[in-house]
């Protein structure tokens, strides 16, 4: 079975659970944090990732860690996880955990390149265009790209729209380029 496939399945049990929970935000947070401790302690990443380390202390080391920092029940999936070897998806099962509950709750997550860190209220007006456009709740997640010179590029999906300085640039050196010379 193809990651994608493993990782939506589980993603999907926990979406569903969330929502029988009412805890949708709650387990996108504490997957989240899951994720944030296995990147500040890379020791303890490979440990919980190692197919030689025994499932048993596997649990045992989650249950040591995470008790009493996230919910019982997201604490039995990632033993749930453990048992049937899943443990590598965490991160696939995060994001696929995400994409269901952004089109749950009819967000859209537009990732916006610029040059520089965009001030608070070219962010506010980006944000109420794009919303007035999709009629979707948006999110932005911003980076900085010196090299963009001027503009923005927006990524929404696998859809990119650039109206960057650098494409113009670009598109002016290349009609430059065509030009005979005499």
């Amino acid at each position: 079975m193809r990651q994608s496939e493993v990782s939506r399945r589980y993603s999907f049990a926990l979406f569903e659970l969330a929502k029988e929970e009412d805890k949708l935000f709650i387990f996108r947070d504490e997957l989240a944090a899951i994720l944030q401790v296995m990147e500040e302690y890379p020791d303890l990443k490979k440990l919980l990732l190692h197919p030689r380390t025994k499932r048993g202390d596997k649990k045992l080391l989650l249950e040591r860690i995470f008790s009493g920092n996230l919910s019982k029940e997201l604490l039995n999936f990632l033993k749930l996880l453990t048992d049937r070897r899943r443990e590598s998806y965490l991160e696939a099962i995060y994001q696929d955990y995400l994409d269901l509950l952004n089109k749950e709750e009819n967000i859209l997550e537009i990732e916006v390149f610029s040059a520089i860190s965009l001030p608070d209220d070219l962010r506010n007006k980006l944000v109420e265009k794009l919303t007035a456009l999709t009629g979707s709740r948006i999110s932005i997640k911003e980076k900085v790209d010196p090299e963009i010179i001027g503009g923005l590029i927006l990524k929404i999906g696998d859809r990119i729209i650039d109206g960057s300085i650098r494409k113009d640039l670009e598109a002016l050196k290349n009609k430059i380029v065509q030009i005979p010379v005499s």
